[in-house]
């Protein structure tokens, strides 16, 4: 299986989450950046607040919040559209998951490698037209945190669950950008997409991520696609708005591929 795509243009690697709980702060944040990144990162702050809305709101305003919806998924297609669920429970509950998300088109879905493999199988089997990732260990989670968890540092166990997604048949994983060497030099994995949040220009805050590294390091380390939020979304006020925060990532990752 050969999924991962080398030639990508600097601006293309660069996946923006929306992570807000509004969504008009999505549709604005799509206007303002779709022509500066590659693609967007739903996950589970807007899916949920947009099913609490379309539940709890008066008919009125449930259809008025339905209309923005669907006006944000029409500027936005499937294929520049990372779904971050973190799918992890069991195989015939991820199956069932997998088969509604097949019918969005979307370039990635992930699925919670500590869920096992048959669960991760039946992500792969039940995919359609979208690559299925497996999440390893949270860039929030420290080495003595990872030892509490896993009984394991994180490169070992990000290297053990990416044998194991492998085997699966998963497309890729996401990793902190600390492991992506350790997958990366061996042959195996020659083909694998490499996704790590964790990454910061060396003029953002850390914020709540540990492992990080600045995005010419991911590069350079062979990262295929680099989530970056905050450092794009509110960056320093020295550095502008997010377009221009976008335009500088873009030529750090444009310097360090050559």
């Amino acid at each position: 299986m050969t999924t991962r795509v080398t030639k990508i243009k600097p601006k293309d690697r660069i996946i923006l989450p929306l992570d807000v709980s509004e969504i008009d702060k999505a549709i604005s944040l799509v206007t303002t950046l779709r022509d500066h990144v590659g693609l967007f990162k739903i996950g589970l702050n807007l899916i949920y607040s947009t099913l609490a809305n379309l539940i709890l709101l008066s008919n009125e305003e449930a259809i008025d919040y339905l209309a923005k919806v669907r006006a944000l998924a029409s500027m936005i297609d499937g294929g520049r559209v990372f779904l971050d669920v973190k799918l992890c429970d069991i195989p015939n509950t991820v199956k069932g998951a997998s088969k509604a998300i097949s019918n969005f088109g979307v370039r990635f879905f992930n699925v919670h490698a500590s869920s096992g493999s048959n669960a991760v199988k039946e992500a792969v089997v039940n995919r359609g037209s979208s690559l299925v990732l497996g999440v390893t260990v949270l860039t929030s989670i420290d080495t003595v945190e990872c030892h509490s968890i896993f009984g394991n540092s994180p490169n070992d166990q990000v290297l053990r669950f990416a044998h194991m997604l492998k085997r699966a048949g998963a497309h890729g994983v996401i990793c902190s950008p600390q492991e992506i060497r350790v997958i990366r030099e061996l042959p195996d994995f020659n083909d694998f997409t490499i996704v790590t949040p964790g990454v910061r220009p060396n003029w953002a805050s850390v914020g709540d991520q540990k492992r990080i590294m600045t995005p010419a390091e991911a590069v350079k380390a062979g990262a295929d696609y680099l989530v970056i939020g905050r450092p794009i979304i509110d960056p320093p006020p020295e550095i502008g708005g997010p377009v221009e925060a976008a335009k500088l990532i873009v030529n750090e990752i444009e310097e360090a591929l050559g």
